[in-house]
This record gives structure tokens, sequence and C-alpha cells, in this order.
């Protein structure tokens, strides 16, 4: 993705990937919740976005990103998701799988989030140790 190697992780929101997710909300930095834009309601967003809250280390700030798609047969999403989208201060791109419309935007609002985190994100989570000389320390074997 432009100058930035991305890896993409999709659980396809399917239930019997809770298992393993924690092994990859360790190592990411950008969340991309996708929903159906025919389904009114905010659970299963808000289900994965308490994942995410959950699971995600807290050494640097995540970035969410929530999809509604299947603008093809349905043109907004409802109020209630709407409304859960500005409360968190999510990104919101608006796509259709089918016929492509909205995923360059999609993926410009991740090189995007990268541009402006990625040094946050390089920063080590822990400090540095203190450098000193191992033999004044230890005067047995230096081996």
């Amino acid at each position: 993705l432009g100058k930035f190697n991305i890896s993409l992780w999709d659980t396809c929101g399917q239930e019997r990937f809770f298992a393993i997710t924690s092994s990859y909300f360790v190592r990411a930095h950008i969340f991309i919740l996708v929903h159906n834009i025919e389904e009114p309601s905010d659970t299963c967003l808000r289900k994965w976005h308490e994942e995410i809250v959950t699971k995600c280390p807290a050494r640097h700030e995540s970035v969410v990103i929530v999809v509604s798609n299947k603008t093809d047969l349905v043109p907004f999403c409802s109020d209630a998701i709407s409304k859960w989208i500005s409360d968190h201060d999510f990104d919101h791109v608006f796509t259709c799988a089918n016929t492509g419309t909205g995923i360059d935007k999609l993926f410009q609002k991740i090189e995007d989030a990268i541009t402006v985190n990625h040094f946050d994100w390089l920063v080590p989570t822990l400090p540095a140790l203190p450098s000193c000389d191992a033999a004044a320390v230890s005067p047995g074997c230096s081996c």
C-alpha cells in the first residue's frame, strides 16, 4: 500500500474465529469493521469494537474504520449506526463489494492512517535498559 507493507487478516465476523483473534489484535494497528448496510442494528459492530478495546494492547492508539457495505442495495446506514460511528469519531466508508465502489477510498483511509500514525507505532513499547559495562558489574565469567 503505497510505500508501506501491510497484512490483512479477515475473520469474516464469524464467532468461530474469536478464539484466534487475540493473537491478531496484539499486532494490529488498524481495525476495519465491515457491516451489512441493510442491517439496522449496531450490535455486531459494538461486539467487535468491545473485542478490540479488550484485546488490543494499550501500547498504541488503534485506528478503527467502519465500512458500510452493500450500498447498491441501500444507500445509507441506519441512524443508530451513524450515531455510534460519530460518537466514537471513527472514519466511515461506504462501499459496494459487488461493483467495487468505495474500495479505493477505503484503502486511501488505511494509507492515511498509516502515514499519520506509523512513527508512533514504531516506538518501542518498553523503555530501553541502561547500558553498563558487563565486566564491571559482574566479576565472574565474561564469556
